[in-house]
């Protein structure tokens, strides 16, 4: 399914940009139930299905992998859902860490319509979600519009650490207007950055650069050699190299603090 996106840059600047992705409902893992406070053995959440409220009291529909003491926020592409970071998602779980994947309102399972503006604040509920259950180091990793969303929420506190891949700089579609980072914004960028982009994926490689460019130390930018967008580049030759930067990321947070 292809979604037409504009993509604005800086000042007058205007790209196109096609966002694509596919993706089947969200995969629960085995035995998992919905929960709320977990048994202290069990880490800081139980694994399963979770809910949140946005602070527009829309519900959002999520799940949680592994234990670990950070945790690891991962916000999927437009026209997907959560399941596209399941794989990832499990991976995480089992180097240590809490991943959190959800559904933004209108995809999947979570409630709500569609609304491309309001995709920070459905980033924000899950900040402010793993909070709640104790979380101080919360990772935002996000694919495509799930990075925009990531790198906008990130203006405001709560997070160590950003990771945005293949995201454009506004998110909006022909009959909709989006959420819209903009020159100003990015002096507010003070968490850890990682910036991955693919050499070949043309729609979204200035914007990616003009975030990197643009955004205060700490940070650092990966060039793939390759041309897939966003979580398509797992299934790509560049799989492999996109995991590795992610972890080695994730480790040198931890590293530091």
């Amino acid at each position: 399914m292809l979604k037409r996106v504009k993509i604005g840059l800086i000042g007058a600047l205007t790209f196109g940009l096609l966002l694509t992705a596919c993706g089947s409902g969200p995969s629960i893992p085995t035995g998992a139930q919905a929960t709320t406070a977990p048994p202290e053995s069990q880490g800081r959440i139980a694994e399963g299905a979770v809910s949140f409220e946005t602070a527009d009291n829309v519900k959002l529909s999520g799940i949680v992998y592994g234990h670990g003491e950070t945790a690891v926020i991962l916000a999927h592409m437009m026209a997907s859902d959560q399941s596209a970071w399941q794989s990832f998602a499990g991976e995480l779980a089992g180097q240590g860490y809490t991943a959190l994947t959800f559904d933004f309102r209108g995809n999947g399972a979570s409630g709500g319509k569609l609304n491309y503006v309001a995709l920070d604040k459905d980033v924000q509920a899950a900040i402010a979600f793993l909070h709640s259950h104790g979380f101080s180091q919360i990772v935002c990793v996000g694919a495509s519009m799930g990075g925009t969303a990531c790198a906008k929420a990130a203006l405001k506190p709560g997070l160590a650490g950003l990771v945005v891949i293949s995201s454009p700089l506004t998110v909006s579609t022909m009959s909709s207007s989006g959420v819209r980072l903009v020159i100003s914004d990015f002096k507010k960028l003070t968490p850890a950055k990682l910036f991955v982009v693919a050499k070949g994926d043309a729609d979204v490689f200035e914007s990616v650069k003009t975030m990197y460019d643009l955004s205060p130390d700490p940070k650092q930018i990966t060039i793939l050699p390759g041309s897939a967008h966003g979580t398509d580049i797992f299934r790509s030759a560049d799989g492999p190299a996109l995991r590795d930067l992610m972890l080695k990321f994730l480790q040198g947070l931890e590293q530091h603090t």
